[in-house]
């Protein structure tokens, strides 16, 4: 059941309604959707440039900050998928809201929930850092996340418009706090002064840091899937070889 009830619903059918219409169009859509280095290479380039080009003390705290910001929104997006009651996504509904079926569509969440958006969240958090740096780029950065990143989710059943609209406000805001903040917070400032006493530390996690936000934390995540699929194989073992008698 969508949170936003009929409007949630209707919003989606509407965009889902074009779906089938053109099979060169879903898969170019379905692109969009999967490949995160391709659709936010841009974004996490102009922060990049925007470090070395706003050659100033505000500008360099607004990205560290803003980044600190958007780190913290992404984990709460994530935290409250978990703890809030399961927001089960669009394409465990298709038969209830005889919504079309996208081509090769990717069902692999299964019941996990969708509420908020992290992928929303995360990108919406890095327009955001934009926003704060050029007014005119930041409002491009916002169309671009909406049309090429969030808008293309909806349509292949991922989300529910509302998981995009809660992930937009939990990415701003997160930003827009840890910004406010950033003449206060003393390890914004560290941040800030430890490009100039061991750039050789600071540079290599600032480029480590921006290509996992644009390819949204995929390795990250798989590297925690396969702990997490080890710890079960061991587990598994364990209760094995207690079954069988074999001392640990």
């Amino acid at each position: 059941m969508a949170f936003f009830g009929g409007l949630d619903t209707a919003v989606l059918s509407w965009i889902n309604g074009y779906v089938g219409r053109s099979a060169a169009i879903d898969d170019a859509v379905r692109v969009l959707a999967d490949w995160n280095f391709a659709r936010s290479i841009l974004l996490g380039c102009f922060v990049l440039g925007a470090w070395f080009k706003l050659n100033d003390r505000d500008s360099r705290l607004k990205i560290v900050a803003g980044l600190a910001g958007l780190l913290a929104a992404t984990g709460l997006s994530r935290l409250l998928q978990v703890a809030m009651p399961l927001h089960a996504r669009p394409f465990n509904s298709i038969d209830e809201f005889g919504l079309n079926v996208p081509r090769n569509l990717d069902t692999h969440w299964g019941f996990a929930s969708s509420f908020p958006s992290d992928t929303a969240t995360l990108y919406f958090a890095l327009a955001a850092i934009i926003y704060s740096l050029s007014r005119a780029w930041g409002i491009a950065a916002f169309v671009w996340v909406a049309t090429v990143i969030a808008l293309p989710r909806v349509y292949i059943l991922y989300h529910w418009p509302s998981d995009i609209v809660a992930g937009l406000a939990l990415g701003i805001a997160c930003v827009a706090i840890a910004q406010h903040f950033r003449n206060t917070v003393p390890q914004f400032d560290k941040a800030v002064m430890l490009e100039k006493l061991e750039p050789q530390l600071f540079y290599p996690v600032l480029f480590v840091l921006l290509y996992q936000i644009v390819d949204s934390f995929a390795a990250v995540e798989l590297v925690l899937h396969e702990i997490s699929a080890l710890g079960k194989h061991l587990a598994g073992s364990h209760e094995v070889a207690r079954a069988i008698g074999v001392p640990l």
